[in-house]
């Protein structure tokens, strides 16, 4: 992982430092480690997600600015999520959206991540009718709380299926109480 200035130059501190970070998703279990979306968030700090392989579980590891762990999100600067993320975007309030296209289940669930690294509880992950955990599925998120989640429909079978492109629509959460 490295970062490039505006002046083209290469920045060696960022990249040592993000390369001593991400050493620490040696730690997962699972032989292939894959990331499937990264954030940058206000303030510049640098938010990668994605799976772990056999477990077939999901993850956010959160760095600072400079390319080094943010120790107080999660365990570490690492949070473990229940399922595997395929995309992810930046919510409303800090949030973070990920969704997930679990291969071996046949399900697409959204998640909302709250900005200190928990689940929203109040945003129940269900499945999402109508998707069926195919390739490239992704999550932008629209004004007035509301979400678009894409699956262009392409599944492993490729040529042989014709493709079933998805687009809906979803709130991001419950609507906020007014005072």
């Amino acid at each position: 992982m490295g970062r490039v200035s505006a002046e083209g130059r290469f920045d060696k501190r960022f990249a040592n430092a993000a390369r001593k970070a991400l050493g620490s998703l040696k730690r997962l279990r699972g032989d292939r480690i894959a990331i499937g979306a990264v954030l940058v968030r206000p303030g510049g700090k640098i938010e990668l997600l994605g799976s772990t392989g056999k477990e077939k579980r999901g993850f956010q590891l959160r760095l600072n600015p400079n390319g080094s762990l943010q120790k107080r999100f999660g365990r570490g600067g690492l949070r473990m999520l229940p399922e595997p993320v395929a995309s992810a975007a930046l919510g409303s309030e800090g949030a973070t959206l990920a969704l997930s296209s679990n291969g071996l289940t046949n399900k697409t669930f959204l998640a909302r991540i709250l900005a200190g690294g928990r689940l929203d509880q109040s945003f129940n992950p269900e499945a999402i009718s109508g998707f069926a955990g195919r390739y490239g599925v992704s999550v932008v998120p629209v004004v007035g709380r509301k979400v678009l989640v894409l699956d262009p429909g392409v599944n492993a079978c490729r040529s042989y299926c014709p493709p079933q492109p998805h687009l809906i629509r979803l709130l991001e959460g419950p609507p906020r109480k007014r005072s």
